[in-house]
């Protein structure tokens, strides 16, 4: 049982003993519970609605686990049009977050790689930045990568391996190579071309 008692300015419904009397059900016409506005047995707060199909659409709980299971939700707007959608400025897109402006920026909920940017651009995904590999970054365009920078920060140009502090690779088989030649700060350059 229940204690339902009022002061005057508060409706107080106090659980008792019996653990099955712990809130504030509404039901529907056919006895259905649609909403609970309870105290668990940890004397936090807990509120849920049931969705249509007859599990928690929103489950609050004031000291565990809450989730919304149905619909979209929005905070800055009454009409989301999204998973989530904050005032349509930004919103979770299925696999991305994202802004609403085209070409703005974007969050990937896929697998990084050397051609795959998980930091892109809305609509045009492809371009970007990503992890390629531990302690590697990538810079991709058109879903190709465009420069690599590896774990002792060298930068490769046109190459994914880097052996010093600068190199970039042209289309055929010439480079240019900058190196540091230690404490005085100097660089040097080295033009190469490649042997077939």
């Amino acid at each position: 049982s229940a204690n339902l008692t009022y002061d005057g300015t508060d409706l107080v419904l106090a659980r008792t003993a019996d653990a099955t009397s712990r809130g504030i059900s509404i039901k529907d016409n056919e006895g259905t519970e649609t909403v609970r506005l309870a105290t668990a047995s940890g004397d936090q707060g807990l509120l849920y609605l049931r969705g249509p199909t007859g599990g928690n659409a929103i489950y609050l709980d004031g000291n565990g686990d809450s989730y919304f299971d149905s619909g979209d939700v929005g905070i800055g707007t009454t009409a989301p049009s999204y998973k989530l959608d904050l005032g349509d400025k930004f919103f979770w897109d299925s696999n991305y977050f994202r802004t609403n402006q085209t070409r703005g920026a974007a969050i990937m909920n896929e697998a990084p790689s050397s051609t795959n940017p998980v930091f892109s651009f809305y609509g045009d995904e492809d371009t970007g930045m990503s992890r390629a590999d531990n302690n590697k970054l990538s810079l991709i365009t058109a879903g190709v990568e465009g420069i690599r920078i590896d774990a002792s920060q060298n930068v490769g140009i046109g190459t994914t391996t880097p052996a010093n502090r600068l190199e970039v690779y042209g289309t055929g088989h010439e480079k240019v190579i900058a190196t540091s030649t230690g404490d005085n700060h100097a660089v040097g350059f080295q033009a190469e071309q490649d042997a077939d």
